[in-house]
């Protein structure tokens, strides 16, 4: 059927141009190609879901913008099709209302596309649970002011007193580095979000590279060749592994590996785990004389700080510069050769006070002279620091040479060796070579011999040999010989295999990010967080701390989470096992529902839920209506797994635990879905049984046509006489 042209030569050439697209929008050629094109596009996707997974399909196909174009110009030939038309006359009545079933259904394709929600709602027996997660992630940014500690002082009003700022990221259902070996689609065409993701308010987010999927293994050990000669070399190897801070559980550092060599000289290894680490071991190195107690270097937002400990020691403690920070001496460990600081933030006159006064816990901080792979910064402040102290070779009586110029703690250390009423496995008194992989991947070296610093620089990885402890007399020769830059302390991040992957399929996602706050910034790989009803607060490798001007700046990478006003509670979780195999026949969870504004009021108790028993829940917050899914379980957990012994010793008499996932949908384009689906079948029933409307008009003209062709035929025959009859 084909409608008349909008377009005439005698209209203006303003108005050309729409009605010609019209003309275009509603031909039968330009539906034509929409459709087979749409055909084309849907075979390659059911290729790419069978091949990648849904994720990967969802991802390029189903919520792209181009796909989008493509659906939406197939709704406007159909809409313009049916336009170009009016009036419409009574035989087309079953075109309309079929065009108008697809338009219906298109919408309520959109709506769902756009207000839809498809989460995983995780709960364990015994327990409740209102957050759905979604496979959507988020990048969580939290400001958090330095409070102040003193009486007359006050926390500042800041927008930390807010929730954190929430960023979507798209980061894509592969690893970055292999879209490039994936062929099957032109993966370019998708966005995602690589690059400045997030800029202002003196904050800066850049995503570098993500793993989808990652797994961690152990990194190799440092292999060092060393010599005093150059020509006999032997080999040592420092390994670390990863530790986590319980006093700072943001941070996971490197539990260091230190070796002696025959000749007294001490190497030790870490790896930094902040670029502000890694320029605090560069910058911190004393300068000048120490003192008989020795000397402290502070590094704080790339600015050095030096002090002699006499000078710490002032009851009211020391001020960093301009900044809030002060540092206030608390004691010394002569064993361990190691001093304790209080840190403390004073708001400055520029920042706004509460009403209310608070005082603030200090921080603390930890350094030591020898164990200095041990030392512990303040992360919140961005302050990491050095301490210096200068043990020299004991003589014939067990005093070390500058021993009687120092106060009583500095003798006594030095007399013992650093321990107290017992033999030290210290011996600061040997030179020692501190060796520490910065962020960057390069191996950084401090020589530390004699109460004297006498090199610092880089190690270089190829294998060139440095000298050290050139000025003690006593040099010793250095070489790389295997080095392999850890991702994060004492492990390797590697790209999981990609493929089809189960929604519920357990993956550790990673994301490579600098985050930079007030002009200091810091790259790493970022854990994102898991979906999962346990996690409370950031683990070790999860989170990353930035500190700036009088504020520090969190990063955290979440799933999003939707928030429900009801909650289920799961009472029991049933499995039940094909005959002879291990393999689930049937599972279904028993729950209550709850609703969250009045916890005594119960919306529904003791449903069933299994795999096709689905229920619908009203939400009382929001008026949504959810359809609850039973789509996987994880478990049986048993005693003696940390997660039963978490949430069920001691509470309730049980074997086994099952943690049940079940999905929640809210589809607010279905009844449009369904209204159109319903209308393209009317339609098409009009169509077939109205076809005497059709063919009206052809038939009265046949009906019109046969008399005259009657006539005709009569007057060529000849007329007999009546006679002759």
């Amino acid at each position: 059927m084909f409608g008349p042209r909008l377009r005439q030569p005698h209209q203006p050439w303003w108005l050309q141009g729409p009605l010609g697209l019209i003309d275009l929008l509603a031909s039968l050629r330009f539906a034509v190609v929409v459709i087979v094109a749409l055909a084309i596009v849907l075979a390659w996707a059911t290729i790419v879901e069978t091949r990648l997974g849904t994720e990967a399909v969802q991802f390029g196909f189903y919520q792209s913008w181009w796909f989008t174009v493509l659906v939406s110009l197939l709704g406007l030939s159909v809409l313009f099709s049916a336009l170009v038309r009016l009036p419409w006359k009574r035989h087309q009545t079953g075109f309309v209302i079929t065009h108008g079933g697809i338009l219906v259904l298109l919408v309520g394709c959109i709506f769902s596309m756009l207000w839809g929600i498809d989460a995983q709602l995780p709960v364990f027996e015994g327990h409740s649970a209102h957050l759905a997660y979604t496979q959507a992630q988020k990048f969580s940014i939290a400001i958090r002011p330095w409070a102040g500690p003193g009486a007359d002082r006050q926390p500042v009003e800041s927008a930390a007193d807010a929730k954190p700022m929430e960023l979507a990221f798209r980061g894509g259902p592969f690893s970055w580095r292999d879209y490039s070996r994936l062929s099957v689609f032109p993966w370019w065409l998708v966005p995602r979000d690589r690059g400045i993701v997030f800029q202002g308010e003196g904050i800066e987010l850049e995503v570098l590279d993500y793993l989808s999927d990652a797994q961690l293994e152990p990194a190799p050990p440092l292999t060092l060749r060393v010599s005093r000669d150059r020509k006999q070399w032997e080999t040592v190897s420092f390994e670390v592994r990863g530790f986590a801070d319980p006093h700072s559980p943001h941070r996971t550092f490197g539990m260091g590996s230190r070796q002696e060599l025959p000749g007294g000289e001490r190497i030790v290894f870490w790896v930094a785990g902040s670029r502000a680490e890694t320029e605090a071991f560069r910058r911190t190195v004393p300068q000048g004389a120490l003192s008989a107690e020795g000397q402290v270097v502070f590094y704080q937002a790339g600015q050095v700080y030096r002090f002699s400990v006499e000078e710490l020691r002032k009851p009211s403690g020391v001020r960093l510069g301009d900044t809030p920070l002060r540092v206030r001496y608390r004691q010394f460990n002569p064993r361990f050769l190691g001093l304790v600081f209080d840190v403390l933030a004073e708001p400055t006159q520029g920042l706004i006070s509460r009403s209310q006064p608070e005082r603030s816990l200090p921080h603390r901080l930890f350094l030591f002279a020898d164990m200095v792979e041990f030392n512990r910064p303040v992360e919140e402040y961005g302050l990491f620091g050095s301490f210096w102290y200068a043990v020299t070779e004991p003589d014939a009586s067990g005093r070390g040479a500058a021993g009687t110029e120092r106060g009583d703690a500095g003798a006594r250390a030095e007399a013992t060796g650093g321990a107290e009423g017992g033999q030290s496995i210290l011996k600061p008194h040997l030179p020692r070579l501190d060796v520490m992989q910065g962020v960057d991947g390069h191996l950084y070296y401090r020589a530390w011999s004699r109460g004297k610093l006498q090199e610092v620089g880089i190690l270089p990885a190829d294998g060139a040999v440095v000298e050290v402890f050139r000025e003690s007399g006593q040099p010793l020769y250095v070489g790389v010989e295997e080095f392999v830059p850890h991702d994060r302390p004492g492990v390797l991040l590697r790209a999981a295999p990609f493929g089809p992957k189960s929604r519920m399929a357990a993956t550790r996602p990673f994301a490579r990010v600098r985050l930079t706050v007030d002009g200091h910034s810091e790259e790493t790989w970022l854990e994102a967080m898991p979906a999962s009803p346990l996690v409370e607060r950031p683990e070790p490798g999860q989170e990353l701390t930035v500190a700036g001007r009088e504020r520090c700046v969190s990063l955290t990478l979440q799933p999003q989470a939707i928030e429900l006003g009801f909650s289920l509670f799961l009472h029991e979780f049933e499995r039940k096992l094909d005959p002879g195999s291990s393999a689930p026949a049937s599972y279904g969870s028993r729950v209550d529902v709850l609703d969250r504004q009045d916890s005594g009021r119960a919306l529904a108790r003791n449903i069933w839920i299994s795999m096709n028993r689905p229920i619908n829940v009203a939400d009382p917050k929001t008026g949504r209506t959810y359809r609850v899914y039973q789509e996987a379980f994880r478990g049986p957990f048993r005693p003696g797994e940390p997660i039963f012994e978490q949430l069920v010793r001691g509470r309730t008499p049980t074997q086994e635990l099952y943690l049940s996932w079940l999905t929640i949908n809210y589809d607010p384009g279905r009844g449009l879905k369904y209204l159109g689906a319903l209308l393209i079948v009317l339609g098409i029933a009009c169509m077939f049984y109205m076809k005497a409307y059709f063919f009206a008009p052809r038939r009265k003209q046949k009906e019109e046509a046969v008399p005259a062709k009657t006539e005709s035929r009569e007057a060529a025959v000849p007329q007999v006489p009546a006679t002759v009859r």
